[in-house]
């Protein structure tokens, strides 16, 4: 295990997940939400917008996102963290990389659960508030299984100049 993240895991995760996710090249962030149609009656619009979901549904459906993106452009890789709001509400917050050929709009619409918010070039600052909630133990960090491979084959051809 790669020695920052095993520090992650002893010494407050919270702290340590920045620091150790900053040494990818992250190209887009995404918060991304649950929606149904609202109510026309519903006093609170922003509630009743947003599904409840649970953990593992909000995992799956953020599978089925990444592979849409893997499907526009191969050579993707991201981490991310399904996190409950202040509201309740189950959403994520992911960064993506190896998307900086992938027009925004695309990344966006490849989301079709609910609401997506992207960014480009997500910086340590959204890294920080990506993984805010990990030192109470309420989310965890998920990483693309082929991370560092994915990270490697982008450089390279960033390189080759592909």
């Amino acid at each position: 295990m790669d020695d920052m993240l095993q520090g992650s895991l002893q010494y407050g995760a919270g702290k340590a997940w920045p620091k150790y996710l900053s040494q990818y090249p992250w190209h887009h962030s995404v918060t991304l939400t649950f929606r149904v149609s609202p109510s026309s009656n519903s006093p609170d619009h922003r509630s009743e917008c947003l599904m409840e979901v649970s953990p593992e549904r909000a995992t799956r459906c953020f599978e089925v996102y990444a592979q849409r993106l893997s499907e526009i452009y191969d050579r993707i890789w991201l981490a991310y963290v399904i996190e409950r709001g202040s509201w309740g509400a189950i959403h994520i917050h992911a960064v993506l990389g190896g998307t900086d050929r992938i027009p925004m709009w695309k990344i966006k619409e490849a989301w079709t659960y609910g609401f997506a918010r992207i960014a480009k070039s997500p910086g340590l600052g959204f890294l920080r508030y990506m993984t805010k909630d990990l030192a109470y133990g309420s989310s965890e960090v998920v990483l693309h299984p082929r991370l560092k491979y994915q990270v490697r084959r982008w450089r390279h051809h960033q390189r080759l100049g592909a």
